[in-house]
């Protein structure tokens, strides 16, 4: 598409960019793209690079992408149980953090 100069996926990011820095265990990595998995509802799975916005707008229309919707855990107890889905699999668990009160 003329004005659109290209567009990048969790691939193409993690082999031109480092992950963000976060204050949480690690191996725990945050890019600016999903990048192995969607995590969260409205998460970016891809950036358009175009001369425009409005070019950008019509090439995200021909974007496709194919998942599997991962099981929603809206309730914290849950997402800390042993069987819940795993959002980090090198963190182990879901408790990415802690802190005394």
């Amino acid at each position: 598409m003329k004005g659109v100069h290209g567009v990048l996926v969790g691939e193409d990011v993690k082999r031109w960019a480092l992950p963000f820095p976060v204050g949480v265990r690690q191996p725990m990595e945050h890019w600016c793209v999903a990048a192995d998995k969607v995590r969260y509802v409205g998460e970016p799975v891809a950036v358009v690079i175009a001369e425009s916005r409005y070019l950008a707008e019509d090439a995200i229309e021909g974007v496709r992408v194919e998942d599997e919707p991962l099981p929603p855990i809206i309730d914290p107890e849950l997402a800390t149980a042993e069987q819940a889905p795993i959002l980090h699999e090198a963190v182990g668990s879901n408790v990415v953090n802690e802190a005394a009160a």
